[in-house]
């Protein structure tokens, strides 16, 4: 494989505009119903991306992958940085089209007001782990913004990987959020590296195994190969929000439909495409993105700045 700026480039702008846009493509259909959506566009969703509208803004989705981003390249891996820029982007709306934030987690919110609770305190914060009792802690607010981590670590695997689960454990410290960001930061990687025409799509997408006997994530990475439309429900849930991301990617073969497949799943329909086009744009690069898209998309200088600033961080990993 040979790492010119050129592939570089639309590898990492691949990753932050294809999760960007996809953000952006599935927030106006958030929890609608399928048969809310089938109004606009028919039953089989054939004309779904000719709603894709001038200014289309992206969430929190993409507010927060922005916002672990710039934390990672001002100072590395740290979790009281990313703290503080979250706090920055919920008071005041930094790194978003807004002076507010557009949605946050209820999850996130609550580590917020953890946070500063230690720092009033002046308890140096660390994450710690949360009760597994409630199903809704395992939610996917920890995957939706993970893009920036694996490029971050461009050039070691093992730190891609292990960066992606002290990512959850910032905000969605549990078995489950650890286990399938480290494997969704694993696929986000071996993406970035690859192309169609080295690997096909069912390569990228073969397991790898597992990085902790979680059987529940075990079993889904199974059957989720078989299973119709109707049968997926990629709702908050995280291995759900996985589910409902590996099953898109696997029925799309282009830009739009890839981003299609994944909105045609309904309920969290922004994050579920924001997840997605992680890994597509990583696979299938930023030159894959038709120009109406780019057109249409609100805060393109933000994410510029941020996909810049990862390229030449990886290329001086990569001189090394």
């Amino acid at each position: 494989m040979m790492y010119t700026e050129a592939f570089l480039k639309d590898k990492i702008y691949g990753v932050y505009f294809w999760g960007a846009i996809g953000d952006a493509l599935g927030s106006p259909y958030e929890f609608m119903s399928p048969e809310e959506i089938a109004e606009k566009h028919g039953s089989r969703f054939e004309d779904l991306e000719n709603y894709y509208h001038l200014q289309e803004e992206w969430t929190d989705d993409t507010a927060m992958a922005l916002l672990l981003s710039e934390s990672l390249l001002e100072c590395g891996f740290n979790y009281r940085s990313q703290m503080e820029k979250y706090i920055q982007w919920e008071e005041f709306g930094y790194k978003s089209m807004h002076s507010f934030p557009k949605g946050i987690g209820i999850q996130t919110e609550e580590m917020i007001v953890r946070y500063l609770q230690a720092v009033n305190e002046e308890i140096d914060y660390r994450p710690r782990e949360i009760d597994l009792s409630n199903q809704k802690k395992d939610s996917n607010g920890c995957l939706m913004r993970l893009g920036p981590v694996p490029l971050y670590y461009f050039d070691d695997k093992k730190k891609a990987i292990q960066a992606s689960i002290d990512s959850a454990k910032t905000t969605h410290n549990t078995d489950m959020c650890r286990e399938i960001n480290g494997r969704y930061g694993r696929l986000i990687r071996n993406a970035v590296h690859t192309s169609p025409l080295e690997i096909s799509k069912e390569q990228l997408l073969e397991n790898e195994g597992a990085l902790t006997p979680l059987d529940s994530v075990n079993t889904m990475l199974q059957s989720y190969k078989t299973k119709k439309a109707e049968e997926i429900k990629a709702d908050g849930f995280i291995l759900n929000s996985l589910e409902g991301v590996l099953w898109a990617l696997q029925h799309g073969n282009t830009f739009a439909e890839t981003l299609v497949e994944a909105i045609k799943l309904w309920r969290d329909t922004d994050t579920t495409a924001c997840i997605v086009g992680y890994v597509a744009g990583g696979y299938y690069g930023f030159s894959q993105i038709p120009q109406k898209y780019l057109d249409g998309l609100a805060g393109k200088e933000l994410i510029t700045e941020q996909a810049e600033g990862m390229l030449e961080h990886v290329k001086k990993l990569m001189k090394k």
